[in-house]
């Protein structure tokens, strides 16, 4: 019987331009150079993958993890308002599967592991490799379910 929800996902590129959106000019060119995104059209006003998913679904523990810099991952806490841990890794590559696994079994170490604890992955932000990884690690290691979003809504995907 499950007890407990806990979802883990990485913090996209997608999830940090919904915040930029909702600034001012000023800030969304800081958060386009920070991104290494060179954009011409306006920043489209949206909640993004991950506040998606929190709209739709309820979880106990929310694990997000980043490479991005302090004062961006402080920025996007503040606008998602929700109780979410963040935990912060480096990545020198985002397609290289050795360091997301590295980065990946670092935090879910610190994490229970109960057979009552359901986990669950989120595929939509990050790369490829990054959505490659939760699915093998969710399919070997924690039997996890895995959810996605598209245009605000969120499925639960059956992998």
């Amino acid at each position: 019987m499950i007890q407990k929800r806990i979802a883990v996902s990485w913090i996209g590129h997608n999830d940090l331009l919904s915040v930029a959106a909702e600034g001012d000019e000023a800030l969304q060119q800081r958060v386009l150079k920070t991104l290494k995104i060179h954009r011409s059209i306006p920043l489209r006003r949206q909640d993004g993958p991950i506040k998606s998913l929190l709209a739709h679904e309820t979880f106990d523990e929310v694990h997000l993890l980043g490479d991005y810099p302090k004062w961006l991952r402080q920025m996007y806490l503040e606008w998602l308002n929700q109780d979410v841990a963040v935990h912060h890794v480096t990545l020198t590559d985002p397609s290289d599967y050795g360091q997301i696994l590295t980065a990946v079994e670092g935090v879910l170490e610190k994490l229970p592991r109960d057979s009552a604890i359901e986990y669950s992955f989120f595929l939509t932000p990050g790369t490829p490799s990054m959505a490659a990884t939760w699915i093998l690690v969710g399919k070997s290691r924690y039997d996890a379910v895995f959810w996605q979003t598209f245009e605000g809504k969120a499925t639960r995907s059956e992998i």
